[in-house]
């Protein structure tokens, strides 16, 4: 999947849930924080008429293993 993508930049942000019995199968929402790393994002941008950022959702699983193995 990820090697579909052809762009320039390539951020990962990675969240760990930490989750007791009670809460399991409980939904979270990161759209605040999505929202505001798209903020910085666009703080830095310096062609700021191309818009071609894409967020799309992974599991570990589905990350490359050096990814994975080095953070």
């Amino acid at each position: 999947m990820i090697e579909n993508f052809q762009c320039c930049d390539t951020f990962f942000i990675g969240v760990r849930f930490i989750v007791s019995q009670s809460e399991e199968g409980c939904q979270f929402s990161l759209q605040d924080q999505v929202i505001q790393f798209c903020s910085l994002l666009e703080v830095g941008r310096v062609k700021k008429d191309v818009n071609n950022l894409r967020i799309i959702h992974l599991k570990q699983s589905e990350l490359p293993y050096l990814l994975v193995n080095n953070f």
